[in-house]
């Protein structure tokens, strides 16, 4: 879900490969179509991969190339509604450059005023 542009011309071959569907994120505005994919596919455990490319940048710059439409809080209540319906067995998360974080980590090491417990 939220699959996009160029995103989803880059997927297309690997999805009928696959025999995979995507929605775009008019459609995954919420669970409901990911809900009825689920149901009609006959799932019982699901597999969640949260690229982090999905998400808007001007609520969350994480990603490279991050061009996403969808905002923290659809996402996260699309898993959280999967996850009451379905056992979801696994959940992976690609595309987070921490870089930023281990740099201000480094930073505030060496800083006299912030000390680690």
């Amino acid at each position: 879900m939220g699959l996009h542009s160029d995103e989803a011309t880059h997927y297309a071959a690997r999805q009928r490969e696959f025999w995979l569907e995507s929605l775009a994120p008019k459609e995954a505005r919420d669970s409901k179509n990911v809900l009825q994919w689920l149901e009609k596919v006959g799932a019982k455990k699901v597999v969640i991969h949260l690229d982090l490319d999905v998400l808007d940048p001007k609520e969350l710059y994480a990603a490279v190339g991050n061009t996403g439409q969808m905002s923290i809080e659809q996402v996260s209540q699309i898993i959280q509604d999967v996850a009451q319906k379905y056992d979801v067995v696994g959940l992976s998360i690609a595309e987070h450059l921490p870089q930023v974080q281990i740099k201000l980590k480094r930073l505030l090491q060496g800083l006299p005023l912030v000390k680690e417990n």
